[in-house]
């Protein structure tokens, strides 16, 4: 599953909402992990990656990390357009009734596609199907 990584603050401020933990579970959507950039690297180089740095003279690199808290939200895959922070809060308002869902495709007078069928083949086919 792709996973979205989103600062906690800035989806609040999006959302307008402080219970997202809860809301994840009402919506069908997976918390993976909540973290920060700091912690991430910690966990990434090892439970001895202050000392090292410390001796090494990054120990400033470490220091430079954000302690800022993010979420780690597992999306599902054929679901694109919660991949982005922004997209999120779209459809959690959605879920939630505080939007209205967005109308994707702008309204067509007349069709833009169309199908024709020649009167030659209708003893060979008699029913034809199209799909867009």
């Amino acid at each position: 599953m792709p996973t979205l990584a989103v600062a906690k603050n800035y989806l609040h401020k999006l959302l307008g909402r402080e219970d997202f933990e809860k809301l994840c579970f009402e919506f069908g959507i997976e918390l993976d992990d909540v973290t920060s950039q700091k912690e991430m690297y910690l966990r990434e180089h090892g439970k001895n990656a202050q000392a090292a740095a410390a001796a090494s003279g990054e120990a400033a690199k470490i220091e430079a990390l954000s302690d800022e808290v993010i979420y780690k939200i597992d999306t599902p895959a054929n679901r694109y357009d919660l991949l982005s922070a922004e997209g999120m809060a779209i459809a959690l308002k959605v879920f939630l009734g505080m939007m209205k869902p967005r109308d994707i495709l702008p309204r067509i007078s007349k069709p833009v596609t169309s199908m024709v069928v020649n009167s030659k083949v209708k003893g060979v086919r008699d029913y034809v199907v199209c799909a867009i």
